[in-house]
């Protein structure tokens, strides 16, 4: 049962792949008669018929060691009994046994007419990484991904770290076109004059075992290399260098070519970045790869490389949830001998679900400063105006910094803002960049702390905050997590315990923040989750709430009621929940604005999401109270739905 369930895992990440992948074109010249070719990758979204060209009349695939347990369509998939050929014939559906093009494998192409006649057969493949597997019986089709530089290299050197391949006793051989026979396939006798071209495929008669390649080997701790999913953040891959001696690698990216029909479509190159160890600050560095760079490598040695992703980059924070983002890491060889296109991939997922965490505070104070918001309006693809939202913060002393969420593709807003009397009055679009199809977020630099504010110690408070699908953000006092009563009693997340399963209570958890109002659930105020952005939560004790502190319920000054204990008449038109003592309250509402600043350096865009935080507080105090300092939140739960 154990391997059925990898089984399945496995063909479900290999479809998967086929569906989502990222795309690169590799043209193959074939004449008359017969050709040998090697795919570097799968080029299966299309029939054998639609990809090569009329004059193909038949494809072989060869599969090695065909006595053993083969596959069809995938080395994650499997058939007992594979011949040793696979083949397709245009127009003879019944003595076709080939229906696909896979990546990784050779392949014997004939085509209509003689050598005399040439053709060009482009194909779009979703790229593998390499792989090579040389068996003992000495038959051996095999590819390479060497690396065109003006010409291909030599046999000779591609092979030097593995001397089997072109020795004395080794027999190779290459298909030149024309009729099988003497003259093709042709032996290759002077391996020091022969150039390996990555589109052939070439026989090697060699009794040897081994799994070579390229002079570089790479592996990866992700099966698709560099594919990170819905939340990866940290893929590692190991290279080692066979060679005797130092090689400086060069890392590039490159974008994928658009997806054909009925593939994913592709939003964007994935953002990827590079990790590097400050020993100094034990910490690891991010480094955003969005040119070559370069990694040298000793004799013989093998290094460590780890590759991370930018969730809060501004390509994928301002796409829609499931947009799919696909590229290439290319790796070359100062050697010029190796070619390898790492695919990279990822999915954007939305942020619904479960956050749990903690707010540090650092700054409290009766002086007044709060951060100002600012709303964005677009016309034909331009940032045209952005207005000030609410009241425009408090506590500026210059400007603050104004940062417009780039488009998905086109240039970015830019922006400065105007202040008086302490507070951001205005904004001045200096530049309305192009390519919006909505209104970007805008981002205002929080005003300069206060002085004489800061605490002697952090003070820590919990945050609970639930995401619905619709992307709605709610401040909990208090959640469930556990199957619910309802059939057919799922895990959710609950905000009672009543509304989980009776009889399994045990396996449940319950979490709270007790610096909250008992039971509430929180929505009111203004902005969203997202990163970079701005998420206001208004939370209100009610002169009457259980939790306000100024009320006593025994106590005759402090109960609002009366000297006859009848309930105190309120002036002024106010409400429980704006009460003030001058309106006849004896415990006044209490009024707690919090701004949670979500900032891509604290946030990860997947499962970690931080920056600062600041809260108001009216009622509690004469004066308005001031709070401050940082928050970090991680994803407890990717379920979307609250139960209430």
């Amino acid at each position: 049962m154990k391997l059925k369930t990898l089984f399945c895992a496995l063909c479900a990440v290999f479809f998967t792949s086929l569906a989502s992948a990222q795309w690169r074109t590799e043209t193959y010249s074939l004449k008359g008669g017969w050709n040998s070719i090697y795919l570097h990758g799968d080029a299966v979204h299309d029939t054998i018929d639609n990809l090569l060209p009329v004059q193909v009349l038949e494809v072989w695939r060869w599969n090695p060691n065909p006595t053993q347990v083969q596959f069809t369509e995938s080395p994650l998939i499997p058939s007992e009994g594979t011949p040793e050929w696979s083949v397709w014939k245009r127009g003879i559906p019944a003595q076709t046994t080939l229906t696909q093009l896979t990546g990784q494998a050779a392949y014997l192409v004939k085509c209509s007419g003689t050598t005399s006649n040439t053709y060009s057969a482009p194909l779009r493949q979703a790229h593998r990484l390499p792989q090579s597997s040389w068996v003992r019986n000495g038959a051996n089709l095999l590819g390479f991904p060497t690396r065109l530089n003006s010409v291909y290299p030599l046999f000779t050197n591609y092979f030097a770290t593995f001397p089997a391949a072109t020795a004395v006793n080794t027999r190779i051989y290459k298909y030149v076109g024309g009729d099988l026979g003497p003259s093709n396939p042709m032996q290759v006798f002077s391996p020091s004059l022969e150039r390996l071209d990555r589109t052939q495929a070439y026989w090697f008669s060699a009794e040897v075992v081994g799994n070579f390649y390229a002079p570089m080997e790479l592996s990866f701790t992700s099966l698709g290399g560099l594919s990170f999913g819905g939340s990866g953040n940290i893929i590692t891959a190991r290279v080692r260098n066979r060679t005797n001696a130092a090689v400086t690698l060069t890392l590039a990216p490159v974008n994928s070519e658009a997806a054909p029909l009925a593939m994913t479509g592709i939003t964007g190159p994935v953002p990827l970045t590079r990790r590097t160890y400050n020993s100094s600050l034990n910490q690891w560095t991010e480094t955003a790869i969005s040119a070559a760079y370069t990694e040298v490598i000793g004799p013989q040695a093998t290094v460590e490389l780890s590759f991370s992703i930018d969730r809060t980059h501004a390509s994928m924070t301002a796409a829609a949830a499931g947009a799919y983002f696909a590229s290439f890491l290319r790796i070359t060889d100062s050697g010029s001998l190796m070619d390898v296109y790492v695919p990279a991939s990822a999915l954007k997922t939305s942020l619904a679900g479960l956050w749990i965490g903690d707010i540090s505070l650092t700054n409290v104070g009766s002086q007044v400063s709060n951060r100002a918001l600012g709303t964005a309006a677009v016309s034909a693809g331009a940032v045209t105006s952005i207005t000030v939202n609410g009241t425009g913060g408090f506590g500026y002393t210059t400007a603050p910094v104004v940062t417009v969420a780039a488009p998905i593709s086109g240039t970015t807003a830019t922006a400065t803002a105007t202040v008086a009397n302490g507070a951001v009055t205005g904004f001045t679009i200096t530049s309305g960049g192009s390519g919006y199809t909505r209104a970007p977020v805008v981002t205002i630099a929080p005003p300069p702390p206060l002085t004489g504010t800061g605490t002697a110690k952090a003070f820590s408070l919990r945050a609970i905050l639930h995401i619905d699908t619709s992307g709605t953000a709610r401040l909990l006092s208090k959640v469930f997590i556990g199957q619910l009563a309802t059939a057919p009693h799922e895990v959710g997340i609950a905000t009672q315990q009543a509304l989980l399963k009776a009889d399994a209570l045990d396996t449940a958890q319950r979490i709270v923040a007790a610096h909250l109002p008992l039971d509430q659930v929180i929505s009111a105020g203004s902005g969203s989750v997202a990163v970079p952005g701005v998420l206001t939560r208004n939370i209100q004790v009610p002169m009457n709430d259980p939790t306000n502190p100024f009320l006593h319920k025994y106590h005759p000054d402090h109960d609002n009621k009366d000297a006859r204990f009848d309930p105190v008449v309120l002036q002024n038109g106010a409400t429980a929940t704006n009460a003030r003592m001058s309106d006849g309250a004896e415990a006044p509402a209490i009024n707690r604005a919090c701004t949670f600043t979500f900032t891509a350096g604290a946030s990860d865009g997947s499962s970690v999401l931080g920056g600062t935080y600041s809260e108001t507080i009216t009622g509690l105090h004469k004066n308005t109270l001031q709070l401050s300092g940082t928050f970090q939140l991680r994803r407890a739960s990717e379920i979307g739905v609250l139960t209430q």
